[in-house]
């Protein structure tokens, strides 16, 4: 497997180290930004970009109780911004899932109308609706 580094923009407007497959996978550790730290836990996640799906996955350390071990799902659109530089768009539609529970919250966001737009389109589409 080939991997290339890469520069990763993430919605917190952090660039962020990280490696490409051939397969145009992406992983990339971002901080997690004082506010939303929970004393004793690691302060950066993993964040996976599957691009050509249009998903991001995370398993956050910063879930607690019944969403702890849980993912956060992140559809996205991956742009190329030059050479090794890529900036991850968030399309404001979330999936969360507890480790047990299964899924627990499907969500649109608050970005711009047409972002909210763009997510709505994209998680019906994943739904099959």
């Amino acid at each position: 497997m080939t991997l290339q580094e890469v520069r990763v923009r993430h919605r917190s407007g952090q660039w962020c180290s990280g490696v490409r497959t051939g397969d145009n996978i992406v992983a990339y550790d971002v901080e997690i930004l004082p506010p939303w730290r929970v004393p004793g836990r690691p302060t950066t996640d993993r964040c996976f970009v599957i691009a050509d799906e249009g998903i991001q996955i995370t398993r956050p350390v910063t879930f607690v109780d019944a969403l702890e071990g849980g993912w956060y799902i992140d559809l996205v659109e991956l742009e190329e911004a030059g050479p090794k530089r890529l900036v991850v768009h968030d399309l404001y539609a979330a999936i969360m899932s507890a480790a047990r529970a299964g899924l627990v919250a499907n969500a649109i966001g608050s970005g711009t109308p047409a972002d909210r737009q763009r997510g709505w389109s994209a998680s019906q589409e994943c739904s099959g609706r």
